[in-house]
């Protein structure tokens, strides 16, 4: 039903276009923090899990207790794709939404002429 309901592609096609291909700033309550091992620093630490995940360092290396600071998310495509919403397609689910507003706007109106509603005799006498 997600992909039906027209609600999917008006939200995802206004959000993509305001929201997208700008940059994130992390909020310092936002910071992740975290200790390397003391023989690594924070870049060869998260190497392997930033190749396959968003974010970024904010410290790459440290001096004190090997301490890393990490933004889970570098730029609002990447938050819009944890919602299941891509930029590139914002035009297309904008289409969307008007191809379900016709279709239903003539069905309405083949139904209405189809089967018309019978009026009330006695309202024309009055």
């Amino acid at each position: 039903m997600y992909r039906v309901n027209p609600l999917t592609y008006m939200v995802s096609s206004f959000l993509s276009t305001s929201l997208g291909n700008a940059p994130m700033h992390c909020a310092d309550n936002e910071v992740l923090s975290f200790a390397a091992p003391a023989e690594k620093t924070c870049s060869d630490y998260m190497k392997d899990y930033l190749s396959t995940n968003p974010g970024y360092l904010l410290t790459v290396y440290s001096q004190v207790n090997n301490s890393c600071s990490f933004c889970a998310m570098g730029n609002t495509n990447e938050f819009l794709e944890s919602l299941g919403i891509d930029f590139s397609t914002r035009w297309r689910d904008f289409g969307l939404l008007w191809v379900y507003i016709a279709v239903n706007t003539v069905g309405a109106v083949m139904f209405y002429r189809l089967f018309p509603v019978p009026r009330n005799k006695t309202a024309k006498n009055r």
